[in-house]
């Protein structure tokens, strides 16, 4: 996740049941850092960053997909997936 100092400075940003997940270490986001490029590596761990806008509700764990292999992705939730009944009212968290 990038969001631009531009961006930041027009608030109104809300951050609510996100599911953040990364194989390429603790980092998830870039906030508020003029000094970046937009494609720069994530520069916060899931903890700065819901510090910084506010993020609510989030999950930051595998999602536990059902198959993730190239030309056989199914991205159904597994059922032990920590994102199963995590979102607002018990929903899973996740794109549907």
């Amino acid at each position: 996740m990038y969001v631009s100092a531009a961006t930041a400075a027009k608030g109104g940003n809300i951050f609510k049941n996100n599911l953040w997940y990364t194989t390429f270490g603790a980092n998830v986001a870039t906030y508020n850092n003029a000094a970046k490029l937009e494609w720069a590596p994530a520069d916060l761990t899931f903890g700065q960053w819901t510090s910084q806008p506010g993020e609510t509700g989030g999950v930051s764990a595998d999602p536990k997909f059902v198959n993730i292999g190239s030309g056989s992705e199914d991205f159904h939730l597994q059922s032990n997936s920590p994102a199963n009944g995590a979102g607002e009212g018990g929903v899973n968290v996740g794109a549907y």
